[in-house]
């Protein structure tokens, strides 16, 4: 009896879970239990819980989907109140159609690029305004949760960390296949969820060209983000309208050094996003680190040295080399693949193949 060919890009349908179910769910309940004491630490304790949630915790996202995506996708607080309905088997459990579909992933990008600035203005010294913040993104979460099928109602279409986790979750240095989606619906175009690491790829191939510019000014506009939130000075230095109009020069200048390097350059768009992906990273943890020194003996007391930071940025320049390198990597493939007779699943109702002929079209 032949053997069956391995899958180039497995999805979870051809993955095995290495962890019992379980554990997730004792996860999930430690994070709620998690995102239930800071709501009530910004009441009790405020100036402590939020120099605990932006000093410590939320700077541990970003290397945390990073390195393990799919454990971040299965533990999150929103994603665990946006799938109660379902699993309750109550709510609505419509499709995402039309607009909304189309523009969701434009409104997922456009809140967390407005959340930089309001962070700055007000959230990261008014506990109040976090609370809010907080209790106003679970909330959407289960009510997209209850309207929406599957994951289309907040995790695969209007989560603000959504554009992020697909962006670093497409090479993960650990795996973790979901384990929410079990059975798959179909409910998301070039499903995360169901195959990351070829999502990204399947997303800048799609034959709607607006589908990918979407993609691509996030990208592009992601380091100008970051160097404007930890470099320019908040109010009363600037005025507020003085520090949005800066932090629109920083992404303009930013999205355009992107296009002239697309423009010039022989890098694929593909490649170009990795290149901006890892700088967008590097650059964050190289503001951060050291901020997170002084949060963290503010917290604890404990002074680390004064050489930790530098370490910490060496360490993640290597992980991202090995990321930069692993993604990369698997442009070829794809390619090899969406001009073969191979048949690679981006989704439970999309196949690659379904895009040959669209990209022999491309040239």
């Amino acid at each position: 009896m032949a053997k069956s060919e391995t899958p180039l890009f497995p999805n979870i349908t051809q993955t095995t879970p290495r962890s019992p179910k379980w554990l997730w769910e004792a996860g999930r309940l430690a994070l709620l239990g998690l995102t239930l004491a800071l709501l009530i630490g910004l009441v009790s304790e405020p100036m402590t819980t939020l120099t605990l949630t932006w000093g410590v915790l939320v700077p541990l996202l970003p290397i945390l989907i990073f390195i393990a995506p799919g454990v971040w996708r299965n533990l999150c607080p929103m994603a665990t109140l946006n799938q109660i309905p379902r699993r309750l088997g109550l709510g609505l459990q419509r499709p995402l159609r039309g607009d909304l579909r189309s523009q969701a992933y434009v409104i997922a990008f456009a809140l967390f690029f407005i959340l930089a600035p309001v962070r700055l203005l007000q959230l990261d010294y008014d506990p109040f305004a976090l609370l809010l913040l907080l209790l106003a993104l679970l909330a959407l979460a289960l009510i997209g949760g209850f309207v929406f099928q599957g994951k289309a109602g907040w995790c695969g279409s209007f989560c603000p960390l959504g554009p992020l986790e697909r962006l670093y979750g497409q090479s993960p240095l650990i795996k973790a296949r979901d384990r929410f989606c079990e059975p798959c619906i179909g409910c998301q175009k070039h499903c995360y969820d169901y195959n990351p690491e070829v999502a990204q790829l399947a997303d800048l191939h799609d034959k709607d060209h607006g589908y990918i510019s979407d993609r691509k000014f996030f990208f592009a506009a992601l380091p100008g983000l970051i160097h404007a939130y930890f470099t320019l000075p908040s109010p009363p230095v600037l005025t507020s309208l003085a520090l949005v109009e800066q932090f629109v020069i920083s992404l303009l200048v930013s999205v355009g050094a992107y296009h002239v390097i697309e423009t010039v350059s022989r890098v694929s768009t593909y490649k170009l996003n990795i290149l901006y992906a890892a700088l967008g990273l590097n650059l964050y943890y190289f503001y951060r680190l050291p901020l997170m020194v002084d949060d963290l003996h503010t917290l604890t007391g404990l002074r680390l040295d004064v050489a930790a930071p530098y370490a910490g940025n060496a360490l993640l320049i290597l992980l991202s080399l090995l990321w930069v390198w692993r993604a990369m990597s698997k442009e070829d493939r794809y390619i090899s693949a969406l001009l073969s007779r191979k048949s690679v699943r981006v989704g439970a109702s999309a196949r690659l193949s379904a895009l040959k002929e669209e990209y022999r079209d491309q040239g």
